[in-house]
């Protein structure tokens, strides 16, 4: 299944049409089914949900309305690491600072 943060181009009745981004996936109430949300990157963007089974997802044609689709992954792109909750980005190298140093105390063990 693709990855989320990945970028997919979509052809929309054989026809490269508009790239998107995979945003995430929920299982739906019918089995081997996923609620996939998808970015479409448009002017301005704009967010869809399919129903798709995970064959789908990966590249097999399906139909909407009698029209073709397809979801084919974008050669050498790679998806973007999903942010851990709670981390930081740095801006610049940090230095370590002793806080016992830094209160004037001595750490235990020293005389």
């Amino acid at each position: 299944m693709r990855a989320i943060g990945e970028v997919v181009a979509i052809s929309i009745d054989g026809k490269p049409s508009v790239y998107g981004r995979i945003e995430g996936y929920e299982p739906d109430r019918r089995p081997r089914w996923y609620q996939v949300d998808i970015l479409l990157l448009t002017f301005p963007p704009q967010n869809l949900t399919w129903i798709l089974r995970e064959e789908q997802i990966d590249g097999e044609s399906f139909t909407m309305d009698g029209v073709p689709i397809k979801i084919q992954a974008v050669p050498g792109r790679q998806p973007a690491p999903a942010p851990v909750s709670g981390e930081q980005k740095r801006t610049r190298p940090g230095t370590v600072i002793s806080l016992a140093e830094r209160a004037g105390n001595k750490p235990a063990g020293d005389t």
